[in-house]
This record gives structure tokens, sequence and C-alpha cells, in this order.
């Protein structure tokens, strides 16, 4: 019964978190980008607001990617404990 439950609610979480999961740390990894090359003054200046463009497009990503390894590291420590449930 318990495991069903964890069965279904884990296939839910399985279709939407990951998107929200890397759109989350994308947009902290952008954030963070973004206020380390010196927030919103730069954004006209030339050079240093595309700088700002691109730390928040590289954090974006970067967090992203990063968001997508550690999810399937996690994916597959729960397959892990379901087949070990199912034994």
């Amino acid at each position: 019964m318990y495991e069903e439950k964890f069965l279904n609610r884990w296939s839910k979480i399985r279709k939407y978190g990951i998107v929200m999961y890397m759109l989350l740390i994308g947009l902290c990894g952008g954030t963070g980008g973004f206020v380390f090359t010196g927030g919103t003054q730069f954004f006209t200046t030339g050079y240093i607001g595309t700088g700002i463009w691109g730390a928040t497009i590289g954090g974006f990503i970067g967090g992203t990617i990063g968001a997508y390894i550690d999810w399937k590291k996690k994916e597959r420590k729960y397959e892990d404990l379901i087949n070990q449930s199912k034994l």
C-alpha cells in the first residue's frame, strides 16, 4: 500500500519535478552570476552589460546541467530503493 503510494508520487515528481528543479537551480545560478558581476548598473554599458548577460546565461546553463546530473543521481538512488523493496 505504502509502496504503491510512493511509486505513484515518484512518477508524478519525475514528470514535473525535473523541469521545476532545473528551472530553480538554473535561476539560482543565473541570479548568482548576475549579482556577482555587479547587478543592474552595468546593464547598458557595452561590454560589461554583455558580461552580465553572459554570466546570467552561463549560470543558468551551468546550473541546469548540474541540476540534471544531480537529478539523475537521485533518480538512480530511488530506483535502487524501489527495486530493493520489490525483492
